[in-house]
């Protein structure tokens, strides 16, 4: 998947609701249908949950 050219996109929007709440949109672009690319897309499905758990716990506690 690294020597696609092009390769899948990532694009990240911030949308500020209120002082307190932003909302976070990610969307990954770009992918093909084959059963390596479909096992690709599992993993990310399950990596940006992770990190945006991640970024969840990051936030809360520096607030």
């Amino acid at each position: 998947m690294n020597k696609r050219d092009p390769l899948t996109n990532v694009s990240v929007f911030f949308v500020k609701e209120n002082e307190k709440k932003t909302t976070i949109h990610l969307l990954h672009t770009g992918w093909e249908s084959t059963p390596q690319w479909d096992e690709a897309y599992d993993y990310f499905d399950n990596a940006w949950t992770m990190a945006f758990k991640k970024l969840e716990s990051y936030v809360s506690e520096s607030c």
